[in-house]
């Protein structure tokens, strides 16, 4: 009888094939990864492009930009209910009332529902679901990026209730002097553009960018460069900033400067310590009111033209100040034929 050898499975053979395991499965982990980051960064960049569409329509409507602020002489929502009250409160708001043209946002928002209460907040009036509830309170799901660390609902640490949003307005490279802070890394004003101290004005002579934080925003005829290559919004981390704290609705929380690179390292308020370093304290709004992400390698952005772009943390300073600034009377040759590639080094 012939004999035959079976052929057995050891314990031996057992770990030398989980190890095999463990290192194709170790090998696949960096490419899901990326596969995951790039779609989040993907989504993070959709919703910007829809906020710059609803930017634009509503410049469409009343020829300006929508202002940080409250309006003092007229109108600026067409939310009959609200009146000039409703004139109250962040660029966001003012967005929310269909000024897209898909219009996702009204499912969030009734403005025939929404008012003022006797204490002068905005709040849903009619006798339904949405009575008493806090408007400032609800969650738009599209104003956080996916990257951006926040779970929904993604509310506020300090102000109990306020709901986030990951992207700010720019008000540019202007001057942020913080009097009562000890980091002077940035001063700002590169580009002697941006005189108001902090965006605090309403004279267009004297905000760099295409917001300020008072009752004013730039129309198109206001800005001097390319539409394309100057930033009208961008990617924010509000767990770094005790103003952008103060929620979506809020009229001065959501801004940004361009003042600090992309990106600068803020650290959150969970993690501040002693012996964190002046810059990177929350209260240093020189730094903490800049343009961040959790994007490796920089932010996403959108231009006055609406078009969309990743802007890396390795951007040459200069440049990234002329970027933010609507009237340098700088150009970037071939800027606007960029591919969504990141921008970094266009000084040359």
């Amino acid at each position: 009888m012939a004999s035959s050898t079976a052929s057995q499975f050891t314990i031996r053979d057992f770990w030398a094939l989980s190890w095999v395991g463990i290192l194709l499965f170790a090998l696949g982990c960096p490419g899901v990864t990326s596969m995951r980051d790039g779609a989040r960064r993907t989504a993070c960049l959709n919703n910007l492009r829809q906020l710059g569409l609803a930017v634009h329509n509503y410049h469409d409507t009343f020829q300006r930009f929508p202002i940080s602020s409250f309006y003092p002489t007229q109108n600026h929502s067409r939310n009959l209910y609200m009146g000039l009250e409703g004139s109250h409160g962040s660029p966001w708001l003012k967005l929310l009332d269909g000024f897209n043209l898909e219009k996702p946002f009204n499912r969030y928002l009734e403005f025939n529902k929404v008012g003022l209460d006797d204490d002068g907040n905005l709040r849903f009036l009619t006798q339904d679901s949405y009575y008493e509830k806090p408007a400032w309170s609800t969650q738009i799901d599209f104003f956080i990026c996916p990257s951006s660390g926040f779970s929904l609902p993604a509310t506020s640490q300090l102000q109990p209730g306020a709901a986030l949003i990951t992207y700010g307005y720019s008000i540019g490279s202007q001057k942020m002097e913080v009097q009562d802070s000890s980091c002077q890394d940035y001063p700002g004003n590169t580009l002697n553009n941006g005189s108001a101290n902090l965006g605090l004005s309403d004279m267009e002579h004297e905000i760099s960018g295409l917001f300020s934080r008072q009752v004013w925003a730039a129309k198109l005829s206001d800005i001097r460069d390319s539409q394309g290559q100057v930033i009208m919004l961008g990617e924010i981390l509000p767990d770094r900033s005790p103003l952008m704290q103060n929620g979506w609705m809020h009229a001065d929380a959501t801004w940004a400067a361009t003042t600090a690179p992309v990106n600068f390292p803020t650290v959150p308020f969970s993690k501040v310590a002693a012996d964190t370093p002046a810059c990177r304290l929350p209260a240093s709004l020189s730094t903490s009111q800049g343009f961040k992400s959790h994007h490796p390698g920089g932010a996403n952005f959108v231009f006055a033209d609406a078009s969309t772009g990743f802007i890396s943390d390795q951007i040459d300073y200069l440049t990234y100040q002329r970027l933010g600034d609507r009237k340098d009377g700088f150009e970037f040759r071939g800027f606007e034929e960029r591919s969504q590639a990141t921008i970094e080094d266009l000084s040359n």
